[in-house]
């Protein structure tokens, strides 16, 4: 036994992370390919906008039945799986599933029944595309993330 137990009810999302979450632990190449965009490649572009497309998809219905948190963002699950695919990695020859337990805790704050306020503003689509697509490059163009309604 010894794995990391299932919550009795999991946000709507988390098959689906879960799939996606083994996928890129058990293939690093597609743990690099969830965690990057590549302007320069349209094919690849367009299967990335596809998984992204489903991924929002299935965050709104989870959404819709209440399961998950209304301020969940598209951008917040590819975060979650970024960062997970970089657990994995870390993890690999001394805890294989380590990011089960990464994902898990994480899911537990998508629930719609955790009301913490987050303090930090969600991104977007084009904010999380900038980021993947060129990691750690400072965008001078861009106003500091502020809440929605927040004052600069």
């Amino acid at each position: 036994m010894g794995g990391v137990p299932r919550p009795a009810r999991s946000p709507g999302c988390c098959p689906g992370l879960r799939v996606l979450g083994a996928a890129q632990a058990g293939d690093r190449a597609f743990g690099d390919f969830l965690a990057r965009r590549f302007p320069g490649d349209d094919r690849t572009e367009a299967v990335h906008g596809e998984i992204c497309a489903l991924a929002q998809q299935v965050l709104g219905r989870a959404q819709a039945a209440g399961v998950v948190r209304s301020d969940v963002t598209g951008a917040d699950l590819f975060l979650l799986l970024w960062a997970s695919s970089r657990v994995a990695e870390a993890t690999r020859h001394v805890a294989p599933s380590m990011w089960r337990r990464h994902i898990y805790l994480a899911l537990d704050g998508f629930r719609a029944s955790n009301r913490l306020d987050l303090r930090e503003p969600a991104w977007d689509a084009d904010q999380l595309y900038r980021a993947m697509a060129e990691p750690g490059k400072v965008f001078h163009d861009e106003e500091p993330l502020r809440r929605a309604g927040e004052a600069p």
